[in-house]
């Protein structure tokens, strides 16, 4: 509470730019130093035109900012910026905002940059979110590096998935895992499909569907009995994808014994497919 106080009495001992001011009609240099102006609202119209502007000095001041503005909104305001301009320092300013912004809700935003906007060279970012003392961000970092198969990030989903007291954390670390494919870790991820948790079991069997290795078969075979239905449906999606018409048999066998209407119309439409 004091500390709040104490940054608005600095904000109003700070010069403000004249009433008029307007960041479309100044120079760089004067839109560098509204970054620090004690209107927030204009700090942040001056980040936005700084990267419509462009240029090294912008570029360098708004690096600046993510790393040192104290307006959270500023900080993304300039990492937005940067982005826009498609400036070599985006990549820099999102591992600062990641790595070291107070704000969740800017370390998520960083995140989804990374995401979205940025190439492989933000891997260690990302991996070194997984560590984050959020799980929102753990669990989005996880996706990420799942989704872009970026193997660096394997001994911490190892250790997360193992480890990590949020479950959909834990789920999320395992489905990474599998759709990564390290044939050395499948058998870790054979385990979770057949004794670990239903979110876990879940997980894994989902992601066999986008990523299925050859010994992945007889797992995914023995999921066909899970007590879950969703890990029976997708097991039976993820066999077909290997394509291997010996299992078109055991289908039918598990589609003739299900009581779940449902099931048993995947389970047949699997079979089909596999020409049985």
């Amino acid at each position: 509470m004091h500390a709040t106080i104490l940054t608005a009495l600095l904000l109003l001992a700070q010069p403000t730019l004249a009433g008029g001011f307007k960041p479309s009609k100044a120079t760089v240099g004067e839109l560098v130093t509204c970054l620090d102006d004690p209107n927030p609202g204009l700090r942040e119209d001056c980040a936005e035109e700084l990267g419509v502007r462009g240029g090294d000095e912008a570029a360098a001041a708004l690096l600046s900012a993510v790393e040192q503005n104290d307006i959270a909104r500023v900080r993304l305001k300039a990492l937005d910026a940067l982005v826009d301009m498609r400036s070599p320092l985006a990549t820099s300013a999102t591992a600062l905002m990641v790595t070291r912004d107070a704000e969740v809700a800017n370390r998520a935003h960083a995140l989804a940059v990374a995401e979205r906007d940025l190439g492989d060279s933000v891997a260690p970012t990302v991996v070194a979110a997984m560590q984050d003392q959020d799980p929102t961000i753990r669990r989005k970092a996880i996706i990420i590096v799942g989704k872009r198969g970026f193997s660096e990030g394997e001994p911490y989903l190892a250790e997360t998935a193992v480890n990590d007291p949020e479950i959909a954390v834990v789920s999320e670390a395992w489905e990474a895992l599998t759709l990564l494919g390290n044939p050395d870790l499948r058998p870790r991820v054979h385990e979770a499909l057949a004794s670990g948790p239903d979110e876990v079991r879940k997980a894994v069997a989902k992601a066999m569907r986008k990523k299925v290795l050859p010994q992945d078969r007889d797992p995914l075979v023995r999921a066909l009995d899970d007590a879950n239905t969703t890990v029976v449906r997708d097991a039976a999606k993820a066999l077909v994808e290997l394509k291997d018409a010996s299992v078109a048999p055991i289908l039918r066998e598990k589609a003739a014994a299900a009581t779940d209407d449902a099931v048993k119309g995947d389970l047949e439409k699997c079979a089909l497919e596999l020409g049985g």
